[in-house]
């Protein structure tokens, strides 16, 4: 996950690249998928991912998504809850 999103992180949308991001993905799946192919639910996903980074790119450029607390306490509840345990952030309700 680091290798792949690492470069996120950092980054605000205008400067990922969506597209490597994805071949990324894509090539490590096959490496543990031992060829079998990309699934059509990957390929879907990949779909819609593009469309968001045309208008991601357009709409909030600046914005570093992994960096938003709010969306990642879903992916990454334990370091959410931590940095919120640090008293130094408050999310939403």
């Amino acid at each position: 996950m680091k290798l792949i999103f690492g470069p996120m992180f950092d980054a605000g949308l205008g400067e990922v690249p969506m597209a490597s991001l994805l071949a990324e993905i894509i090539r490590t799946m096959g490496a543990y998928a031992g060829g079998a192919g990309t699934p059509k639910e990957l390929q879907l996903i990949i779909k819609q991912l593009l469309y968001f980074e045309r208008y991601s790119k357009e709409f909030a450029p600046d914005w570093p998504m992994f960096r938003d607390l709010y969306l990642m306490r879903n992916v990454f509840p334990d370091a959410v809850a931590a940095r919120l345990a640090a008293g130094d952030v408050v999310l939403p309700e």
